[in-house]
């Protein structure tokens, strides 16, 4: 998919540019922006986790300023719980005396690429496992799992209504700057052994604007 900037907002920041660089000092700062929902990936069928009434919007935060943030309702159609292969039993004792169990699924993946006019260029690539991730308090999704109420596995099937949920800006922080401006897409997909049970995107951009 490809995103293309408008003559307007091309001729916006050539007056910043020329402004902030010929004219007189000023100071710029540096946001990120989302559109306005999830899309689901192409040529693919979310029919197990449907995020199709999820609206991206701007939300007053607790601080007075607007942040923008999640409306809508989350549709689990099949159980996500955590399952495990057999040990190998050929394999080295682990500590505690047992062989080690590995887990399976559900497996959060999360991809980030910069939109180009040739390509969509990688730039992040993680996975984690859904079940024991719940655990962590540092994992993009844990204000998801707040708001639908659940701690643990199984997060059994059921709709799950997400209300003013505030987007944290701090994992992207160090990423605000010139050189990171553009337009981005990410997409995360759950996948549970090598089946892909969802795969939904969203598009970002960060950009300059004066102060």
């Amino acid at each position: 998919m490809m995103i293309y900037k408008s003559v307007s907002w091309i001729s916006f920041h050539v007056f910043v540019f020329f402004q902030c660089f010929t004219l007189a000092p000023c100071e710029v700062k540096y946001e990120l922006e989302f559109a306005d929902s999830i899309m689901n990936c192409p040529d693919f069928n979310n029919d197990k986790i449907k995020a199709d009434t999820i609206k991206l919007g701007l939300i007053e935060g607790e601080d007075g300023e607007d942040s923008f943030g999640l409306n809508g309702v989350l549709e689990v159609c099949v159980p996500l719980d955590d399952e495990f292969d057999l040990p190998d039993p050929v394999s080295p004792v682990r500590p505690g005396g047992r062989n080690q169990h590995h887990p399976l699924g559900p497996i959060v993946v999360i991809d980030v690429c910069k939109e180009t006019e040739v390509a969509c260029d990688p730039v992040m690539q993680a996975d984690m496992n859904l079940c024991k991730s719940m655990k962590e308090e540092n994992v993009p999704w844990d204000p998801v799992f707040k708001k639908m109420n659940v701690s643990e596995c199984p997060i059994i099937e059921g709709s799950y209504e997400i209300t003013n949920l505030i987007l944290s800006m701090e994992p992207f922080k160090g990423c605000l700057s010139r050189d990171f401006c553009g337009y981005y897409s990410v997409k995360l997909k759950i996948v549970n052994k090598l089946e892909t049970l969802s795969c939904h995107m969203a598009y970002i951009e960060i950009v300059e604007k004066q102060v």
